[in-house]
């Protein structure tokens, strides 16, 4: 079900920028290597990495094969991710804010940096978006680990 809400959610997202103007307006590389630059460091400076990763692995599994700590864990990985990539598009937006206001001289450049500026919070937002899904389920599971045990 994941995997189909993602697909659904990537149609919408796509429909609504097809809607906006030209798709290429909301494709930029630098925006999106700022987003995962100063996300993934985050992850793997506190250990938390395969714990992220087994968030996802346990989306598209039928079963839970994790422990009420390996979920524990996987939470707290997606806390940090979500954070992270918070701070991250607002450090992009700011950064894009600094080349406009280094550029105001040049009309013409405004406008690009302007939409970089914006679209490593849009990017982060989407990113963050594709990981709330993960932390409801993980929570679940949480739940109904810790029902069981008080029966």
């Amino acid at each position: 079900m994941y995997l189909l809400g993602i697909l659904l959610y990537v149609i919408c997202l796509v429909s609504l920028s097809a809607l906006g103007g030209n798709l290429s307006y909301f494709l930029n590389l630098p925006s999106l290597v700022i987003i995962l630059a100063l996300t993934l460091p985050m992850l793997l400076a506190s250990g938390l990495l395969s714990d992220f990763l087994k968030g996802f692995s346990l989306m598209v599994k039928k079963v839970n094969l994790y422990s009420a700590i390996d979920l524990k864990r996987i939470l707290e990985a997606d806390k940090l991710a979500i954070q992270s990539l918070a701070i991250a598009g607002f450090v992009g937006t700011i950064t894009g804010m600094i080349a406009i206001l280094a550029n105001l001289s040049e009309p013409a450049k405004l406008g690009p940096s302007l939409s970089v500026a914006f679209i490593t919070v849009l990017y982060s937002l989407i990113f963050i978006s594709l990981i709330l899904p993960v932390r409801a389920k993980v929570s679940s599971i949480l739940v109904t680990l810790e029902q069981e045990q008080v029966k």
